[in-house]
């Protein structure tokens, strides 16, 4: 498995209203992977000690590089759509991304 990771961090205007920020989340979460059926496992952490503290790690995760490469094809696709590009932009309202990685599963199961 591969896992897609970023960092986000809220901007004043999330910090000012989080109601409206966790329910543009909720929403935003369902309409972007809504077309991004390859797009598995997805996970919202919130960093509570450390750096970065209370910024917003989010987690993807896909089957192979073969889906990974789906997903950010189909991304640029739809990103080509003005109203699905405008929809994707307004995330700067809400979030700056500090941070993306991609992880990989270990070789063998550690438990």
């Amino acid at each position: 498995m591969l896992h897609l990771m970023y960092l986000y961090k809220p901007t004043l205007r999330a910090r000012r209203d989080l109601t409206a920020f966790w329910q543009w989340v909720s929403d935003r979460d369902k309409w972007f992977y809504g077309r991004l059926s390859m797009a598995q496992n997805k996970r919202w952490y919130i960093r509570t000690v450390g750096e970065d503290d209370y910024c917003l790690e989010h987690y993807v995760s896909f089957a192979d590089s073969e889906a990974l490469g789906e997903y950010c094809k189909s991304v640029v696709e739809l990103c080509e759509g003005p109203e699905w590009s405008n929809r994707y932009i307004e995330q700067q309202d809400w979030w700056d991304i500090m941070d993306y990685r991609l992880l990989t599963d270990a070789p063998l199961p550690v438990n």
